[in-house]
């Protein structure tokens, strides 16, 4: 499992500077990949915000200029986030706050009466393992 660092330098790197947006590149890598792969592809937690799912540190990590870590990943891993970046990167910040706010995943915890109401995992991989479009990802 990569650090989530990791994951964001690389979309920092393709010019995804927004911090909203990058938790949005973030939930949907993550979700596909635990659909696609049945495991997670980074160490992150999932929050249900009022705008849609978040990483809690999202802030920090984006905005940590002295802390680049720099990884050569595998390429298939490289391969599946350019393919993420495909097709949600030109999306706008609004327009997947409303597709992710409609999904059963922050739904739930919405739903859930605690503070930080944390995203399941395994509600991720279900819900996204029922989408015939996530086979894209993995059908080479």
């Amino acid at each position: 499992m990569l650090d989530t660092q990791i994951v964001v330098n690389w979309f920092e790197q393709e010019g995804v500077l927004e911090p909203e947006k990058l938790n949005y590149l973030l939930y949907f890598t993550q979700a596909t990949y635990l659909a696609g792969m049945n495991k997670k592809l980074f160490d992150a937690q999932f929050v249900a915000g009022e705008n849609g799912p978040r990483v809690e540190n999202i802030d920090q990590l984006a905005d940590n200029q002295s802390y680049r870590k720099t990884a050569v990943l595998d390429e298939n891993i490289n391969e599946f986030l350019y393919e993420i970046m495909c097709v949600y990167g030109m999306l706008s910040s609004d327009r997947m706050s409303e597709m992710t706010c409609q999904e059963i995943p922050w739904i739930q915890a919405r739903m859930l009466e605690d503070e930080m109401p944390y995203i399941s995992d395994d509600l991720m991989k279900d819900y996204y393992s029922r989408m015939e479009a996530i086979q894209r990802f993995f059908d080479k």
